[in-house]
């Protein structure tokens, strides 16, 4: 079987072959031909809409293969050839819907299933479901490619609350050490630590033992002091010569070059900013280490973020790098003028050589030193907009970068309450209505609830998309566009979430082995 793949504006159509004219024992093959079968994600729901249900029910027997007979998984599996082992766990980021997403997701549901079976109330501990789904693809992965070199195969959750150092520790192992439930080789271990613990436990995992260790951080602001960071203005305009805005848009593996003329556009119609410059093939950690001590506003959009990393680029260290200026009117000195740079981060053009193959992402620890390393260059106040689809529940991973900077002058934090389509351009487009938006209101010296009031109404720019994509509508493609939602803002500084800056009982977790040290926020 092989895809074909036609582009055009972010269309993407699959046919499917056989790939052999020989049958195929294997019960994969209705998922091999899955793209003519029916099956579609949903964006708002972050699940699969299936309207063919033989493929539905090949998807789930599999997993119900995986985890009540593995051997029999395996031997599935063995009967395959490289090429249908290769489009089996094929996991292309312009796509939801490749196999290796419809069986990791099914298992992702099983998983969450039998954390309810446990007791484990995922509304009472801060469990990300995109976690689960890595641990889901991790496990599967490592069955079709046993080469492949994946992550560490372990994920840390922690039972809501600032003070609670109830934690349950997930990893993706075969070996049959202790443990207190687990599901297809994917094993947990729930431990709770009081303060009269010893604080430093040994924990194993894929034959790695990790020490345990607890740290209480200082608190950052008091309620005070918050109120005045949500009243003043997000920028301080007074002398300012320049603005600098910086957004990395990771969504995809690259981009057309039609695409990126239709981003450019959008934006010179919409804000007002012309093409200063476009960079191709660019370092992105290196340059984004230049960037960061001047920049205003920092808009990350990664693909699948991580509650433990700050996920960038998944499948490429370098970016393109295209930049944006205008000019404003200072808004506290209307007769000066100040330049306003917009960086953007983009995948490569498709004609580019993709440099390296596990992206670019920085851990908490990782991330307060770059807000330390800025602070100590500009003392200007950031603000960042997470773009990522449920942000919110990133709140506490961002305040503890801010935290370990032990400053007073902690970034102001935007996410977001909902999941956003943004499986194509056009989506993403939508999506960047939210955030023209939002940057209006800052550099018009809004300030935090300018900025969110602004935010929590409905996307206004669907007659442009319409327009740009009349053509195209016969296909169907599009039809999610009718329907426009808020971005459902929500801060560090509202008041139900302002504990994450103020608490004096911040317990942060450390994992350490004897090469790399990770760190865990509190749940939120």
């Amino acid at each position: 079987m092989h895809f074909t793949l036609f582009r055009n504006i972010g269309i993407i159509i699959f046919i499917g072959i056989p790939l052999t004219d020989a049958k195929d024992s294997s019960s994969f093959q209705k998922i091999f031909e899955y793209p003519n079968q029916g099956v579609a994600w949903n964006s708002a729901k972050h699940s699969h809409d299936y309207s063919n249900s033989n493929l539905q029910n090949e998807v789930r027997s599999s997993i119900d293969l995986l985890i009540n007979d593995p051997n029999g998984f395996q031997n599935k599996i063995d009967q395959l050839n490289l090429e249908q082992r290769k489009l089996l766990s094929e996991d292309d980021l312009n796509s939801r819907t490749d196999p290796i997403d419809l069986l990791s997701l099914e298992l992702k549901n099983r998983i969450e299933a039998k954390l309810s079976e446990e007791q484990i109330d995922l509304t009472i501990w801060s469990i990300d479901r995109s976690q689960l789904w890595s641990l889901a693809k991790y496990r599967l992965k490592t069955i079709l490619d046993p080469s492949l070199k994946l992550g560490s195969g372990f994920s840390v959750f922690r039972k809501n609350g600032l003070d609670n150092r109830e934690v349950l520790f997930a990893c993706v192992d075969s070996e049959k050490t202790k443990f207190d439930f687990s599901i297809a080789d994917i094993r947990f271990e729930k431990k709770n630590f009081s303060e009269k613990t010893n604080p430093l436990k040994n924990w194993k995992c894929r034959n790695q033992n990790f020490q345990i260790s607890w740290e209480n951080v200082s608190p950052t602001l008091n309620s005070k002091e918050i109120s005045a960071l949500a009243t003043n203005p997000l920028i301080q305009f007074k002398d300012r010569k320049e603005i600098h805005l910086v957004s990395s848009i990771t969504l995809t593996n690259s981009i057309s070059s039609s695409s990126l003329q239709i981003t450019k556009k959008f934006l010179e119609w919409e804000l007002g900013f012309k093409e200063k410059e476009f960079r191709e093939n660019i370092p992105l950690k290196s340059r984004l280490l230049e960037l960061l001590p001047i920049t205003d506003v920092f808009l990350p959009f990664p693909d699948i973020p991580n509650a433990n990393q700050f996920q960038l680029s998944f499948r490429n260290a370098n970016a393109s790098e295209l930049i944006l200026e205008k000019e404003i009117s200072n808004p506290e000195q209307p007769h000066l003028k100040i330049k306003v740079y917009f960086h953007i981060f983009l995948p490569l053009l498709k004609s580019a050589k993709a440099e390296g193959a596990n992206g670019l992402s920085f851990s908490l620890n990782e991330m307060a030193n770059l807000l330390q390393n800025r602070l100590s260059k500009n003392s200007s106040q950031l603000t960042i907009f997470d773009l990522a689809c449920f942000s919110k529940k990133y709140l506490s991973s961002w305040t503890l970068a801010s935290r370990l900077t032990q400053s007073k002058n902690i970034p102001v934090l935007i996410a977001s309450a909902e999941g956003h389509p943004a499986e194509n351009p056009a989506q993403i487009l939508i999506q960047m209505d939210f955030i023209i938006r939002g940057i209006n209101q800052i550099l018009s010296g809004g300030n935090l609830y300018a900025v969110q009031s602004e935010l929590q109404k409905s996307s206004i720019k669907l007659d442009l998309m319409r327009m740009l994509l009349k053509p195209f509508h016969a296909f169907g493609f599009f039809k999610n566009l009718e329907i426009a939602k808020t971005f459902s803002p929500v801060s560090n500084l509202d008041e139900s979430f302002k504990d994450l800056i103020t608490s004096k009982n911040f317990w942060v977790l450390k994992l350490k082995t004897s090469s790399t040290e990770k760190i865990f926020p509190p749940g939120i």
